[in-house]
């Protein structure tokens, strides 16, 4: 947890932690592909029918493992390949044979995927959605089989029961950590009118709205004086929020402040601001997720602040409550996680905010 106040001491702390906690997770191979894979027997691409590795894995618990799993992931970026690869590692920990899934962004082939591994007997399913309101479709596809929302939060968490739950962070915080940042910056410097370009995610997803509404209430509630300059819409991927910040660029915008709704789309920025000879260190650019190039940029300037979504803890925290949930344990039985407050259906990995 980190308390305002008391951020130059705990954050570099928090900063050195996430170093290597993203070191470890590169110690994990990502498996290639599109389609379905099983992560520790072979890597199948069903989606294309394609297949690679020595002899393809039986359906259902035949390999000997403790539990047979699926993972459902809408799309593969920069964070969410560290947290496919936090899954695996979990899995792998606890002797879990787990499949997993690419839907590249399609809500129907999410929906087909989580009924195959009904079909497949599968003990739990994990998935990642395309886009919120798709929560009742996978609810209903999943039928009795336990089902773990995991990173990406559904629409309505009220529907959560003992069955089916949510892990992630708490996304109220991340925005807000970002634009109390802003504010107590600018306020040191006595800057109160602040021009800003805003980075912004996915659409029809609750972290994004949220994200992005937070960061914008803290920066007024610090007493800054905003301008909104533009909205890139990034869809949390580098390349497109490179391109729509050349075109900013190219117009002669002006502005203080890159508010972005993860890191990938901040780099990106920074990226061409480079290119258009402009230092990045002269902007103050905020981003979420402490990937490790985000890391890497807040030690040579170029960024001031991230937030830290621990891929690591989310991974491990899903695997371990859909075990609690097959076995009839307490959801977080044998961790050292919590359940909200607010509702005992939902896990939250905590967010940290890092400075260089």
């Amino acid at each position: 947890m980190v308390y305002r106040g008391k951020e130059n001491t705990i954050m570099n702390k928090a900063k050195k932690t996430a170093s290597v906690l993203i070191a470890g997770m590169m110690g994990v191979s990502l498996l290639a592909g599109c389609g379905s894979s099983r992560s520790t027997v072979t890597t199948t691409q069903t989606g294309s029918n394609v297949q690679t590795g020595s002899e393809a894995a039986p359906a259902g618990g035949d390999t000997g493992s403790r539990y047979h799993m699926s993972y459902v992931m809408s799309v593969r970026d920069e964070y969410l390949s560290l947290l496919e690869n936090a899954v695996v590692k979990a899995a792998d920990e606890n002797d879990v044979d787990m499949d997993l899934y690419y839907c590249e962004n399609d809500s129907s082939r999410m929906i087909q995927y989580i009924e195959q591994s009904v079909n497949e007997d599968a003990d739990a399913i994990l998935v990642n959605v395309v886009a919120s309101e798709d929560q009742d479709a996978c609810m209903e596809a999943a039928g009795d089989t336990p089902l773990v929302f995991l990173n990406k939060a559904p629409a309505d968490t009220s529907k959560l029961n003992e069955r089916t739950v949510f892990v992630a962070s708490d996304e109220n915080l991340s925005g807000a950590y970002q634009g109390q940042f802003i504010a107590d910056y600018f306020n040191a410097a006595g800057q109160t009118d602040v021009s800003y370009i805003l980075l912004r995610g996915t659409e029809g997803l609750v972290h994004t709205d949220l994200r992005t509404n937070n960061a914008i209430a803290e920066m007024e509630a610090g007493g800054l004086n905003l301008t909104e300059v533009a909205t890139i819409m990034g869809d949390y991927d580098r390349t497109a929020a490179a391109e729509g910040m050349t075109e900013l660029i190219n117009s002669g915008a002006d502005f203080d402040v890159i508010v972005s709704n993860n890191d990938a789309m901040a780099l990106g920025a920074i990226q061409a601001l480079k290119d258009a000879g402009i230092d990045p260190s002269s902007k103050v650019i905020v981003g979420i997720d402490a990937t490790s190039d985000a890391l890497a940029a807040l030690d040579e300037g170029s960024m001031k602040m991230t937030v830290l979504q621990d891929a690591i803890a989310q991974g491990d925290a899903a695997v371990m409550s859909a075990i609690n949930i097959i076995e009839g344990n307490e959801l977080t039985a044998g961790t050292n996680y919590t359940v909200s407050a607010d509702n005992p259906y939902i896990i939250y990995v905590p967010f940290v905010k890092i400075t260089p």
